[in-house]
């Protein structure tokens, strides 16, 4: 057994569980020396994860000198190209210096992961497209904020240019079919309870794929694609229950494996019914999930 992680087999899906999810690196690495390219991430998670890499590390480094941007951003720089996805003293150093949130850009500027997909509930807007971007210079806030006609950038199509990171951050609606003006807790609440049902996540899928589009990938369903999942994804009881998982067990099903980062202190923290669950018990429930999909093949 690894100390950074637990693997198990599930129906014959490799599972890798994390404790800290940036430790997930190492199983990323591992998956990654088995394909012929690299793989793209369907991440989903609270937070949207797109620290710079080692930023936390080189602050520290450099705590005790002078501000220098350029140096601080080369330093950064040196440490992601000592990353080898085929080198396991590369990887354990490169998590040894890494903190939360830091993990995916590590993996994408490193080549261990092509491309990222993030599901987050911390960014509705997601990432900005090409259109939305021209619209924000040519038509200022305070103009759109008090114009009587609506917002032209509503209409827009999106295009999207690789973000520099390699990570697009998928915008969130607050529910599907959801028609409040200004959404408030209820909503959110609301939104939680469906984060793996069908109906909300073929509407992410399908935005998530106007990403994709602009990057030539033209399925990103296509394996090869690692699912990985944080527990403070799921806020409430229902959330870890949908009605319709069937579009979730379709990902599992592709996915090349699946890593989960259990991440207790946040998943507890950010749990909105009444009482946290034991993280323990919503990983039996994860993992009974994957199990289902995968008989499902």
């Amino acid at each position: 057994m690894d100390t950074l992680y637990d693997v198990q087999t599930v129906n014959g899906r490799s599972v890798y569980t994390a404790q800290s999810h940036h430790h997930v690196l190492k199983p990323w690495a591992m998956i990654r020396r088995q394909l012929p390219t690299s793989p793209n991430l369907i991440s989903f998670d609270h937070h949207t994860d797109s620290q710079l890499p080692f930023f936390r590390y080189v602050y520290w480094e450099t705590k005790n000198q002078v501000e220098d941007y350029d140096r601080d951003a080369k330093l950064r720089a040196d440490e992601v190209a000592s990353i080898c996805f085929a080198d396991d003293a590369s990887i354990e150093q490169a998590i040894a210096r890494l903190h939360h949130d830091e993990h995916i850009q590590a993996a994408t500027l490193s080549y261990i992961l092509n491309v990222a997909f993030v599901f987050s509930l911390d960014d509705a807007s997601g990432t900005e497209s090409v259109e939305e971007a021209a619209n924000r210079e040519g038509y200022p806030y305070w103009q759109r904020r008090y114009a009587e006609n609506p917002d032209p950038s509503q209409s827009l199509s999106n295009t999207y240019k690789m973000p520099e990171g390699r990570i697009f951050h998928v915008p969130h609606e607050y529910d599907v079919g959801c028609k409040k003006d200004s959404h408030d807790n209820d909503c959110y609440y609301d939104l939680s309870c469906h984060v793996l049902e069908s109906d909300y996540l073929s509407q992410r899928l399908s935005w998530a794929q106007k990403m994709a589009n602009s990057i030539r990938i033209a399925n990103i369903e296509e394996p090869p694609y690692i699912l990985d999942i944080d527990l403070d994804f799921f806020h409430t009881t229902k959330a870890l229950n949908p009605d319709d998982p069937s579009v979730f067990y379709r990902l599992i099903r592709n996915s090349q494996a699946v890593t989960v980062a259990v991440e207790a202190e946040c998943t507890q923290s950010l749990w909105l019914d009444s009482e946290p669950p034991r993280t323990d018990d919503m990983l039996l429930t994860l993992y009974q999930h994957i199990g289902v999909a995968m008989r499902g093949v």
